[in-house]
């Protein structure tokens, strides 16, 4: 999933780039012109005068439809790969969370529908979805799911549309979640600090996701609509590259909550967090911990985080690797994240 956010934020750094290039573009050909101006300049100006009007449509249009082209696929993505994650982690089909379970005979023959029109572009056959579909009811133990059929959506991604979409993953109220997430938090809180984010309507916190869909379906079916500076254009991706990370987190979270169950080893709440929340003091028994290995954070009303152990010490000498103990130890990990007092960890051996 991570390869997915890089993937975004990559497609947002480019856009803003471009933005960039046509504000140096406009300054260029607003210049004032002399005889020691190059014939070639004096000519682009004559003709972005003419055609000034247009310029600014076409620009325009092409940073709307880029910037959904980046957002859709991102969120398709990371439903795939919350699903292969899922697939893999969950040993038996029974034990699938229940919107999953609900969704996925009926949602994999809709796929099997759309396999079968000559517009299909993906890469499933109707083989492999009624393989799929075979196992899950048949082969719990072995089964696959068609995680396909859970990224298709016949309208555009606003607020409730994704959270509809996630919902019928398993991953519920993702608007409030995103709203909650100190990412997304954090964002809102820069665009008016005497706000209170707290009582900002979803309307409000997710204005230019819903807005951008709008003006992507204006811009498609050539309907006329208010351009925006490039200015406010750059603002619309400040926006998304803070709901891209934070609905990172969001999914991220989920994945790690059915890793502390399934793969995790529980340590308990901390003796002491210390070093700006860098190093973890646990007491521990029975459980040989080493560097590379991986702890995980649970506190019920934030987003579970993960990091890898980067050093190990007990009694202040460093250890690659803490032996399990028939007594209890207390060993200090520096890990990856800021972990705090009140969160509950979990071991990932690798």
């Amino acid at each position: 999933m991570k390869n997915s956010l890089e993937t975004f934020i990559t497609g947002l750094a480019d856009l803003q780039n471009h933005i960039h290039g046509l504000e140096i573009e406009s300054r260029l050909l607003l210049a004032p012109v002399d005889e020691n101006t190059s014939p070639l300049l004096v000519q682009l100006q004559g003709l972005a005068s003419r055609l000034i009007g247009q310029r600014q449509i076409f620009n325009y249009n092409s940073v709307i439809i880029s910037l959904y082209g980046f957002l859709e696929p991102f969120i398709e993505s990371l439903i795939s790969k919350y699903l292969n994650f899922i697939n893999t982690i969950v040993p038996n089909y029974e034990e699938l969370p229940e919107p999953i379970k609900k969704n996925h005979i009926e949602l994999s023959f809709g796929l099997i529908n759309r396999i079968q029109q000559a517009r299909y572009s993906g890469t499933m056959t109707v083989a492999q979805v009624v393989s799929n579909i075979h196992a899950c009811l048949n082969n719990p133990n072995h089964y696959q799911l068609n995680d396909e059929a859970f990224t298709y959506h016949t309208a555009n991604f606003r607020a409730d549309v994704i959270m509809e979409t996630f919902a019928r993953i398993g991953v519920e109220n993702v608007s409030m979640r995103l709203k909650k997430c100190p990412t997304f938090t954090q964002y809102l809180t820069s665009l008016d600090e005497n706000r209170d984010v707290e009582m900002m309507s979803l309307e409000e916190a997710f204005f230019y996701l819903n807005d951008l869909v709008e003006r992507r379906n204006e811009v498609a079916h050539g309907a006329r609509t208010e351009l925006l500076p490039n200015d406010m254009l750059l603002s619309y991706l400040n926006f998304f590259k803070a709901y891209g990370q934070a609905l990172y987190e969001v999914v991220q979270s989920e994945t790690l909550s059915y890793e502390t169950k399934y793969r995790g080893i529980p340590l308990g709440k901390p003796l002491k967090v210390w070093q700006k929340g860098t190093v973890v003091c646990l007491s521990v028994k029975n459980i040989s911990i080493k560097v590379g290995d991986f702890l995980i954070a649970k506190i019920s009303t934030l987003p579970y985080l993960k990091g890898e152990i980067q050093e190990i010490q007990i009694n202040k000498i460093s250890y690659n690797k803490s032996q399990a103990t028939a007594t209890e130890i207390i060993v200090c990990l520096k890990v990856t994240f800021k972990a705090t007092k009140n969160q509950s960890f979990f071991l990932i051996p690798q």
